[in-house]
């Protein structure tokens, strides 16, 4: 959304009054071309997953394609697994999903050049062409919705996972590509919004270069819109939950993280409650003056709501997300009754290369704080192979396998975890501290009243923006975790396997497709 508007034009205006002074951020890129731009954004960076994660050596098209084979070689939109050209296959949807963005890219980026030039920055020329985005948008869904061969198999995949994602199935657990593509739907709840005023700009308030004020049924749909990523994510968690048979709770904290979005959305919306009131008590002089109402209720539980959505989602992200356990009690408690954490674990870093060849998988041994039972990977698992674990009496030190064949030891990184298939463990502490920057700043960001704080200028975009990108960096890690897992999965006995992820062995044990979240 705008937030280049005065804040008692969003609030109180009338929707067809006009700014005597329109931001030039908003006449050159007017709200609409801002959605298009954002969208673009998600597809580079989903291109750019795919082919870093190649690279990095993570299996992701093995973690990604569903791995049941009674769902294999139906149409939907997903190849099979298996087979000697999964390389081919995987690095073919790459160079697909790059080609879609290089069309998407050309078509919007000469429409916006276009538009500029035809309107010279005049608001009422900008108003007058205000459809040109729409026919954009319009054109850009009818080539995704097309017959023709172009990518037509991205396309239909993408398609198929928006399907799974609005109409799931109630009788089946989730698979792991529909999570993400889900989790990544929640990172664009705001362009879910923005989507709606675009809309309601062009073909109802007639003008783009600022945004109408949020009032009646206007105040209610925004806010709506952007839940739905939300609800989506919190009805997959709770289908979980209902196919383990209840079994585990964890898809619950799950579903409960999902659910203080909802707040944090809805309150912001009513802060124009808490500005009504606090007019009518102080005047609208000094009122307006300042964003801070402390003193009001609604104020009060709208912070309260972005610091408890902040926090949890952080420590989900990176304790269950990414397998991390540098936010677990067990690590700390140690250390906040004064004494020195220990350890018998001992870490270590897999090496980069071709994810698809066993053969680049090192046999040097490694310590893991769960006893393994040694036998022979199953040769039908899809994921990065992990080596027969052994026993390290040095559990302190870290190996890392370097592209010689050779190991370096180094002391064991505190509250990582024992297979990294990243080799550097200071990078997993940059993103872990980043991620909690940015997930403060996202939470914020789901406050639609913000956006009329007309001193912010672009902030808005650039914080969408920002949550796009650590999207896509939660990612690459959230990819990891899933081909750790899953190979560590399949080198432990079956008790011993319990330990590690309780809700994969239960479906496991009910011959039901593994989910993970």
């Amino acid at each position: 959304m705008d937030i280049d508007t005065p804040g008692e034009t969003g609030i109180f205006a009338d929707d067809h009054r006009h700014l005597f002074w329109v931001p030039a951020f908003s006449k050159s890129f007017p709200l609409p071309f801002r959605v298009l731009t954002l969208l673009g954004l998600g597809i580079i960076g989903w291109a750019t997953n795919l082919h870093l994660l190649r690279l990095l050596g993570v299996d992701a098209y093995g973690a990604l394609v569903k791995n049941s084979a009674s769902l294999r070689g139906q149409n939907d939109g997903f190849p099979s697994s298996s087979g000697g050209n999964k390389r081919e296959q995987d690095r073919a949807l790459t160079a697909s999903v790059y080609r879609l963005f290089l069309v998407y890219a050309l078509w919007v980026g000469t429409g916006w050049f276009l538009f500029r030039y035809a309107t010279g920055g005049d608001e009422d020329m900008i108003n007058r062409y205000r459809a040109v985005p729409a026919i954009l948008l319009a054109a850009i869904l009818l080539g995704i919705l097309s017959p023709y061969s172009f990518e037509k198999h991205t396309r239909e995949t993408f398609l198929q996972g928006c399907r799974r994602c609005f109409i799931p199935s109630f009788s089946q657990p989730t698979y792991f590509c529909d999570i993400v593509l889900a989790d990544i739907f929640t990172s664009f709840a705001k362009v879910f919004g923005d989507l709606y005023i675009s809309a309601h700009q062009i073909f109802w308030v007639g003008y783009v270069t600022s945004v109408p004020a949020q009032k009646g049924m206007l105040q209610l749909i925004v806010p709506t819109m952007m839940s739905i990523p939300y609800f989506i994510r919190l009805r997959q968690c709770c289908i979980d939950y209902l196919v383990s048979d209840r079994r585990s709770k964890r898809p619950l904290y799950n579903a409960l993280k999902y659910a203080t979005a909802f707040p944090v959305i809805y309150l912001s919306s009513a802060q124009t409650i808490v500005i009504r009131d606090l007019i009518a008590e102080k005047g609208e002089a000094r009122v307006l003056a300042t964003h801070w109402h402390g003193e009001h209720t609604l104020f009060r539980l709208w912070l309260l709501f972005v610091f408890i959505n902040s926090i949890y989602t952080f420590w989900w992200d990176v304790t269950n997300d990414w397998g991390l356990s540098l936010l677990e009690p067990s690590l700390w408690w140690p250390i906040l009754r004064g004494q020195q954490a220990t350890s018998s674990q001992s870490y270590r870093s897999l090496p980069t290369g071709d994810p698809y060849d066993a053969s680049s998988a090192s046999d040097y041994p490694i310590s893991h704080h769960r006893a393994y039972t040694n036998r022979t990977p199953d040769p039908q698992v899809d994921g990065t192979p992990l080596p027969t674990p052994a026993t390290n009496p040095r559990g302190s030190e870290t190996f890392y396998a370097l592209s010689n064949g050779s190991t370096s030891k180094l002391p064991r990184p505190p509250g990582l975890r024992p297979h990294l298939l990243y080799r550097y463990p200071r990078v997993y502490y940059a993103i872990i501290t980043l991620n909690l920057i940015l997930r403060l700043t996202w939470s914020l960001k789901l406050s639609s009243h913000l956006h009329n704080v007309t001193e912010f200028g672009s902030g808005v975009f650039i914080m969408e923006a920002l949550e796009i990108v650590r999207r896509w960096l939660w990612v690459f890690f959230r990819v990891e975790w899933e081909v750790v897992r899953k190979a560590e999965l399949e080198n432990v006995g079956f008790g011993l396997a319990l330990e590690i992820d309780e809700d994969y062995e239960l479906r496991r044990r009910d011959g039901k497709e593994p989910i993970v979240r």
